[in-house]
């Protein structure tokens, strides 16, 4: 089994801007030292207590320049809030910048202030993101490449660089439904009051951020913003205890080799990704801590 982090990149009171990209370059390079397969990185826009983290490939790009090994991932690339042959482009540097260790993680991206501040229609986001998927893979694989879509289009375009990666990198689809897999969030540490007492704030800010998020703007329809309450509603009811026995993994070593193990065997999944500070209100030092725990006494046990 594989095994991953990932971040976007949340900037809390406290914490500047420069210093979280210090953070989040140095937990890479760490990362990769530690013998960790992937790193992800999430786009997210407009909310700096949620993320500043606003074009993912560029960070990967900087990145790949202090690490030799572990895998470089967007999770993910908003699709239908860009132009693909922009998005062709950038990802094909990064994977050269990389030496081929790019992985290409694309969705649509669930928040309405998105779409709201890229002027684009909520409503097109599955269009739009299907086109863009259609118009991106083939032009990796073609010389010259044409392509008339209803939101995208090409002429006889040739899309260069190339990525090293042939016919391009891998490709990953972000899937959010009641079918799709727990997202497992893990921290190694040495007793679990500990380790709730480390995580259990930035947690519980993360999902009333997620929520926010959500929040319907402009003329929206009645419906909508009776959904967003339920969603409000349902996130106040959250439990600490509820996160740590559905959807995460926190405590000592011998605890998260028995849950990951046990979540293998239940799910089948090749590949774990760790989520390391949600939130970010941790100590950068913590966060160190956490991932050298983790690759040391857990990781060796589960691959």
């Amino acid at each position: 089994m594989r095994f991953g982090f990932f971040d976007q990149l949340p900037c809390a009171s406290g914490f500047t801007e420069r210093q979280r990209y210090k953070d989040i370059m140095a937990q890479i390079e760490l990362g990769d030292e530690l013998g960790f397969d992937t790193a992800w990185l999430g786009e997210l826009h407009f909310s700096r207590a949620f993320s500043i983290l606003a074009d993912p490939l560029m960070v990967l790009a900087a990145v790949a320049q202090r690490t030799t090994r572990i895998r470089l991932g967007t999770a993910v690339t908003l699709l239908p809030l860009h132009n693909p042959v922009k998005i062709i482009e950038e990802a094909a540097i990064a994977d050269i910048l990389s030496d081929g260790r790019l992985e290409f993680g694309v969705g649509r991206g669930a928040f309405p202030l998105y779409y709201v501040g890229f002027d684009v229609p909520q409503e097109q986001s599955r269009e739009r993101f299907e086109e863009a998927l259609d118009f991106i893979l083939p032009a990796w694989k073609s010389e010259n490449f044409s392509f008339q879509g209803k939101y995208f289009r090409a002429h006889d375009l040739c899309v260069i660089p190339r990525p090293v990666q042939s016919p391009h990198p891998p490709v990953r689809v972000a899937a959010n439904s009641p079918e799709t897999f727990p997202f497992a969030q893990c921290m190694s540490r040495r007793a679990a009051p500990k380790a709730r007492q480390e995580t259990e704030a930035g947690l519980l800010r993360f999902l009333r951020e997620a929520a926010e998020r959500l929040r319907p703007v402009g003329r929206a329809d009645i419906k909508s913003f009776e959904a967003f309450r339920q969603v409000l509603a349902r996130i106040e009811r959250v439990r600490y205890e509820d996160i740590d026995s559905e959807m995460a993994v926190f405590g000592d070593p011998e605890y998260c080799i028995e849950r990951v193990q046990a979540l293998r065997r239940e799910y089948g999944m090749d590949e774990f990704i760790c989520y390391f500070n949600q939130g970010g209100i941790m100590d950068h030092a913590m966060v160190k801590q956490s991932m050298t725990s983790f690759a040391r006494d857990v990781m060796p046990h589960c691959r």
